[in-house]
């Protein structure tokens, strides 16, 4: 008979304490909110104070602003389900195939981006903390909500959503998962809100229609899902032959879809807020002779005092519950005073990183020069957490000897040719534009024809992913390209 075995063993495992969790919280901060939060803590701790006379004396004179360029700062961090990062998504364009007028320049619209309206963005994040969801799923969907464009579309497909989901959150989700939650926020009121484009808004609208006749409902979704081209041409003959649907019935799904709401948020106002059409930036790269340095900016010279006599006063006259206020507050002094040293050197360190292994690209502005980069690399060059890296990158831009850059344009996954040599996604993209710029504009290049000529460079791609590279740069199809 066995008995009993006591056996014992060692483990390693790590944790995150809280202090660690609202460092890594404190990161997140680009300088217009870190200045928000200063200001607060300074308004609500009475045991901390500016060193000086008057915390506005020093304010440096490197503070910028540039209204030739718009774009939409974060209100809010990807951590829990009370917050949550706008890491500004590439794919914030304006639909080709559902907006502006027919003959726009793709690269005209390439350009412009729509500024989301606040009103739209509070209503549906209401209705979504009344749901009582897990916080992961409530973390998604509060991307979803901040990621969608000033019409209600996502203008992404699901690839593309959980790419950026992905880099923002510093977590990985399934592309399955995202496309659950992206169907819940659908039948918030008003339906179809975070739907991929128009064509999803219109068919999502139709199957959530309860009171639609069943067959008219399934002609409709055939309409959309399959004649959906030729619906926006205006081509009804060659749908209902195509499709093989009788003219009267075809006349009732056009009906039908004329009826529904052209995009989620029409009727939504702004609510007469002001938008704010500038980015700060965090960081500074300058070229000094021949050597480009990188550094933080900072539109205040943060430097505090702890009250101490003041708090250890204050304690020997107070009560048992006031004694534990105040030692609070002292410890929330403490905190800030350290993390604002401590994130000063983290961001220093890497944008330090960024400078030197992207230096090329940042003085030439070449898409050559861009070499391929992930986070671990910067983590790795600085021996910092990955996590850490992402946090302070999110929302984070940098004046450059090239203009204004998002850092996150500047990380890029890498692509291996035949040849063995690897450059950068970015790179592949820039050639896809440049093929596409540069095509017989009678007889457009379609993305077969894109990839074969990639090809032929030693570069192997997948249809789908010239696609991708397409549609992120808001280029429409060859087919709309030729009718422009």
């Amino acid at each position: 008979m066995l008995g009993n075995v006591q056996i014992q063993s060692t483990k390693q495992s790590q944790k995150i304490n809280t202090q660690q969790i609202q460092f890594l919280n404190f990161l997140f901060l680009n300088q217009q909110e870190l200045d928000r939060y200063v200001n607060k803590e300074l308004l609500e701790n009475p045991f901390i104070e500016p060193k000086g006379n008057d915390q506005n004396d020093n304010y440096e004179d490197d503070s910028f602003s540039d209204n030739s360029l718009t774009g939409e700062m974060r209100n809010e961090e990807v951590f829990s389900k009370d917050v949550l990062e706008d890491d500004q998504p590439y794919y914030k364009l304006n639909n080709a195939g559902s907006s502006g007028p027919a003959d726009s320049e793709w690269h005209d619209l390439r350009m412009s981006r729509i500024t989301e309206e606040q009103s739209a963005t509070e209503i549906y994040e209401e209705q979504l903390r009344f749901q009582n969801l897990p916080d992961d799923i409530v973390e998604i969907a509060t991307f979803l909500i901040h990621s969608t464009d000033g019409k209600g579309f996502l203008n992404a497909n699901i690839e593309e959503v959980t790419d950026n989901l992905c880099f923002a959150s510093n977590k990985f989700y399934e592309e399955e998962k995202v496309l659950k939650v992206k169907e819940i926020l659908n039948r918030f009121e008003p339906l179809g809100f975070a739907s991929f484009d128009l064509q999803d808004y219109l068919i999502t609208l139709t199957r959530l229609d309860t009171h639609l006749d069943e067959e008219l409902k399934n002609t409709t979704l055939k309409v959309l899902q399959e004649g959906f081209e030729d619906l926006s041409k205006s081509n009804p003959a060659k749908i209902s032959e195509r499709l093989k649907i009788e003219p009267e019935k075809l006349q009732e799904c056009l009906e039908f879809i004329t009826s529904l709401n052209p995009y989620p948020t029409k009727g939504m106002s702004s609510g007469g807020q002001e938008i704010n059409h500038n980015i700060t930036p965090d960081y500074e790269i300058i070229q000094v002779d021949d050597k480009l340095i990188g550094r933080l900016i900072s539109s205040k010279n943060y430097s505090f005092s702890v009250k101490e006599d003041y708090a250890a006063s204050m304690k020997t006259t107070a009560r048992n519950g006031t004694n534990s206020y105040i030692s609070g507050k002292l410890k929330s002094a403490h905190w800030l005073i350290d993390a604002i040293e401590q994130r000063r050197e983290t961001m220093t360190k890497v944008i330090e990183a960024i400078t030197y292994l992207q230096g090329e690209y940042l003085v030439s502005g070449d898409y050559k020069k861009l070499r391929p980069m992930i986070l671990k690399d910067v983590a790795e060059y600085i021996g910092m957490n990955i996590s850490t890296v992402s946090r302070v990158t999110s929302n984070k831009y940098a004046r450059t000897p090239i203009g204004l850059v998002h850092l996150k344009d500047l990380f890029s996954e890498g692509i291996y040719l035949e040849s063995g040599e690897r450059k950068s996604n970015k790179e592949i993209q820039e050639m896809v534009i440049n093929l596409v710029e540069q095509e017989d504009k009678k007889n457009p290049l379609s993305d077969f024809d894109i990839q074969k000529i990639l090809k032929k460079e030693g570069i192997n791609l997948t249809r789908r992913t010239i696609t991708k590279y397409r549609r992120a740069e808001n280029i429409p199809s060859s087919l709309e390209r030729k009718s422009l």
